[in-house]
């Protein structure tokens, strides 16, 4: 099986190719036409022998790149040469007044041409006897050659594209599941409600206590009015508690924001590695997280939601009750300071 040819500088891979088209002439006075082709590439001698002196034209096509840019180049180049016994050297014209000679050896009607192949050492094409037709028919399959390379490379390049987008959108998924986890985690806004409204019946109960002062005070109107200042005080006291509160329900919001923008970006991530999962199964990795992890991780989310809504809620229904019961003390408070005659 013949290698393939090694793309060289043009002068030396050129007066290799001519060297094949032209050792297929036995005659002392005669003209030829031979074809030869190895699996990178075609070539064409026309020439004229006048006993052991050769002139001619050299056509070559050579298939040349890779991936997607495979592509056939050709050429043509005059070249001169002799023939001594069985033994053929050519001489091709590289230009600029430079040529390159060649070897071969003829062999009946054809004849074999060696060059240097791709990757080193020695290939053997064997020329036989053909014309323009035949070299056209051997560039159309060659060009045919590259197209089909060219649609292979470019149908691999595609998949390749489309498994590592199929992988970005499962690395997508796992970073939103991470996120909607850590989410989670750091969601701590209800933390400090149950203390936080302890404190306030806490306060509350001072007030009630303060009152009960108040309203057992036999002194003197200031003394009276002393102590439902400290009642007012401790209104105020439980109005700083709710406040307090407020600013729970407000953190809590916050996290329940980013917990549901988490599971927004879960849940698109998710379709999208869905569709992949449809069109393009073998292309999913085996790491991507299951749909059943993903749905437990949203249904945790969600019952997060829920529940810190709820304890906000309740929270907030209890500290309102709390800071009107505060405030009626109050008002209880100072009402016996008017009595008392202050005010």
């Amino acid at each position: 099986m013949l290698r393939a040819l090694k793309p060289r500088p043009r002068l030396l891979l050129v007066a290799a190719l001519a060297a094949v088209g032209l050792v297929g002439c036995g005659s002392s006075n005669s003209t030829g036409s031979f074809v030869g082709n190895a699996s990178n590439g075609t070539v064409m001698v026309q020439w004229t022998r006048n006993n052991s002196k050769l002139s001619g034209e050299l056509e070559t096509a050579l298939l040349q790149g890779s991936g997607t840019n495979e592509q056939v180049s050709s050429e043509s180049q005059a070249f001169t040469g002799t023939v001594s016994g069985s033994s053929v050297t050519l001489s091709v014209n590289a230009g600029l007044g430079s040529s390159a000679n060649v070897t071969g050896t003829l062999n009946g009607s054809d004849f074999d041409l060696n060059f240097q192949a791709q990757g080193g050492g020695v290939t053997t094409v064997d020329m036989r006897p053909g014309g323009p037709s035949d070299y056209n028919s051997d560039l159309a399959k060659l060009k045919n050659k590259a197209g089909k390379a060219n649609n292979q490379a470019a149908q691999a390049e595609a998949a390749q594209q489309q498994a590592n987008s199929v992988a970005s959108d499962a690395q997508a998924v796992s970073g939103d599941l991470s996120s909607l986890q850590g989410a989670e985690q750091n969601a701590n806004g209800t933390g400090s409600v149950a203390g936080d409204l302890a404190q306030m019946q806490k306060d509350v109960d001072q007030t009630e206590t303060d009152l009960k002062v108040v309203q057992s005070d036999k002194g003197p109107s200031y003394d009276v009015c002393s102590d439902a200042d400290t009642v007012s005080s401790d209104a105020d006291t439980v109005q700083s508690d709710d406040d307090t509160l407020q600013g729970d329900q407000d953190s809590t919001g916050g996290d329940a924001s980013s917990i549901s923008t988490a599971l927004k970006q879960l849940q698109q991530a998710q379709a999208t590695l869905d569709a992949d999962r449809q069109s393009y199964p073998a292309d999913v990795p085996s790491s991507a997280p299951a749909d059943g992890q993903i749905a437990s991780a949203i249904k945790s989310a969600k019952a997060q939601i829920g529940s810190e809504s709820g304890t906000t809620s309740g929270a907030m229904s209890q500290a309102k009750q709390m800071l009107n019961t505060a405030n009626g003390y109050a008002t209880q408070a100072q009402a016996a300071c008017t009595s008392a005659g202050g005010g």
